[in-house]
């Protein structure tokens, strides 16, 4: 299984590194673990907690 950082993740999803490990540290992203400093994420699509919401009038909250 190929793994990506949060860094990483958040690059490739337009969030931030800190958005990501928290999501981590609230057991949100399946399959992600912290072995040392780094978070590694599985490299697969968006995780639903890391998508964007948007308001009533289509733009990005």
């Amino acid at each position: 299984m190929k793994y990506m950082t949060v860094r990483q993740a958040g690059e490739k999803w337009n969030r931030s590194r800190r958005w990501g490990q928290v999501l981590c540290q609230n057991g949100r992203i399946e399959g992600a673990y912290r072995p040392a400093r780094d978070w590694p994420i599985p490299a697969a699509e968006c995780p639903a907690g890391w998508r964007r919401r948007e308001n009533r009038e289509g733009d990005r909250a």
